[in-house]
């Protein structure tokens, strides 16, 4: 994750992002701009877009960085990881088959 759009949007603040950077699809979402980085034009079209913005508009990409950032919270991920620590405790081991076990041999043997 970006940690540069994490902490901007924790605090309501527009976005600026290269298209390459790993987080877009994440993080930028009707919050900011994207930008080709092998475009410097685009990036100086990005930069007056954003600062052209008018105080509703602002407040909106804010107030949608700020909902974005809530998926990201410390309190979010370790729901999901109770969730998954739960899962793994209900769940039955496999019993192997013939095939399983056939490919376990074979795969033995050639280790040896």
């Amino acid at each position: 994750m970006g940690a540069g759009c994490e902490r901007s949007h924790r605090v309501g603040v527009t976005s600026v992002v290269s298209e390459r950077c790993g987080c877009v699809p994440e993080l930028i979402n009707d919050n900011g701009f994207t930008f080709d980085p092998t475009n410097e034009h685009q990036l100086t079209e990005r930069l007056l877009e954003m600062a052209s913005l008018s105080d509703e508009d602002r407040k909106r990409l804010g107030d949608n960085s700020y909902r974005i950032a809530a998926n990201f919270a410390p309190e979010r991920f370790g729901e999901g990881l109770e969730r998954a620590a739960k899962r793994g405790d209900g769940s039955a081991q496999r019993d192997f088959g013939v095939m399983d076990r056939a490919l376990l041999l074979v795969t033995a043997s050639y280790a040896r």
